[in-house]
């Protein structure tokens, strides 16, 4: 489509078992306005209840004004999300997050960044889902959350935290950084995010790792994701999401 016209684009979504089995699909229908070059960012989300294992996700898109059609699929583990156990779910990048009572997510509009790139300019945000924490006596949760980013190639990294949710509890610098947080509530399943200026950190590869600690039961559970920091020079800026399948 021409610049300031609305294009429809037809997405679809299918998730095979390891016998290329359907076990669910989905097709939606855009409508988009192209910017000054033919490159658009779609998020797709979808709901399925399956069970733990490995399986294959396919994503198509077609184009209803040329008849092309791209395709592209890539291997997905379920993991088991057992109620009652603590469970942490896979990092996920942003560009943006909005704290918003009106969002599906735990209060949370977030414009995900699925590339994990960022220019030394841009606030390294993170978010991530907790499952299965426990209540006290009095309904509840208290639990403790440990962020550690490790530079991968011997680089510098510098950087402060710009927001986070709950409450700070201190900040270590030494070959990494390490940030903790304590929060309070109500509910097992929990979204929490953190935002990090790393404007002072040289470009490279960096590793964040996850810490939830239950303060009621002492459960932990971690998980860890490599994230890079560019040059902020030929910047291409776009967002996308994750959530629990």
């Amino acid at each position: 489509g021409a610049l300031g016209d609305t294009v429809l684009t037809e997405a679809s979504m299918i998730l095979y078992d390891k016998s290329w089995n359907t076990v669910y699909e989905s097709s939606s229908l855009f409508s988009h306005m192209p910017g000054n070059d033919a490159d658009t960012l779609i998020t797709l989300d979808f709901a399925a209840d399956v069970p733990p294992g490995q399986y294959i996700l396919a994503v198509q898109i077609d184009d209803p004004q040329t008849g092309e059609m791209g395709a592209q699929r890539m291997g997905v583990q379920i993991e088991d999300y057992a109620d009652s156990v603590l469970s942490l779910s896979d990092i996920a990048f942003a560009s943006r997050i909005v704290e918003d009572s009106t969002a599906q997510r735990g209060g949370l509009r977030v414009t995900h960044h699925p590339w994990r790139r960022y220019f030394s300019t841009d606030p390294v945000v993170i978010y991530y889902e907790i499952y299965g924490l426990r209540d006290d006596a009095f309904g509840q949760t208290h639990y403790q959350m440990d962020y550690r980013i490790t530079p991968l190639d011997g680089g510098s990294l510098s950087a402060r935290v710009l927001r986070g949710v709950g409450r700070p509890l201190g900040l270590d610098q030494s070959e990494s950084l390490t940030i903790s947080y304590e929060r309070t509530g109500e509910d097992s399943d929990e979204g929490s995010y953190i935002e990090i200026d790393v404007s002072g950190s040289a470009p490279g590869p960096y590793e964040v790792m996850v810490t939830i600690t239950d303060s009621v039961t002492g459960q932990t559970v971690s998980k860890r994701q490599t994230f890079t920091i560019d040059r902020a020079e030929g910047r291409k800026v776009g967002a996308s999401t994750v959530s629990k399948l």
